[in-house]
């Protein structure tokens, strides 16, 4: 009787951490589908987003080097693009309620190359693996 006990805590736990871990991680991916609809608009020009998605609320002039800042409300926050002199988009910054200050340095622009990669990862790490059922104490 005690270790079917102990294994129904066992089971609760595990229970627990997956439904913590689902939720992280489904904040991260919406976080990072976020952070690559920004990426998309990097080095491009200011006048491709304005005709897409329309004007920026505001833009301050940058003092040294040149460029500007334009601020765009989006998603109920608030989106920043840094442009270089030539009005091409450099960095991005991005504030809300949800996820606080995200930053195009915090999330780099994924390549087809790095997803394939990291599926291929995945699939050589459980290549290997053997899976089966038992009881345990048998």
């Amino acid at each position: 009787m005690r270790k079917r006990h102990h294994l129904g805590w066992v089971a609760l736990g595990l229970g627990t951490l997956l439904t913590v871990l689902s939720c992280a991680s489904t904040e991260d991916r919406r976080g990072q589908e976020l952070a690559d609809g920004f990426n998309k608009w990097l080095g491009q020009f200011k006048e491709n987003r304005i005709v897409q998605v329309g004007p920026p609320k505001q833009c301050t002039a940058v003092q040294n080097g040149g460029g500007e800042i334009c601020e765009w409300s989006t998603n109920g926050g608030q989106l920043l693009y840094s442009y270089d002199v030539s009005g091409i988009a450099r960095s991005w910054s991005y504030t809300d309620s949800q996820f606080g200050r995200m930053e195009s340095t915090q999330y780099p622009a994924q390549s087809q190359q790095s997803q394939s990669s990291f599926w291929q990862t995945i699939k050589e790490t459980f290549r290997g693996m053997k899976f089966g059922y038992g009881v345990a104490g048998r």
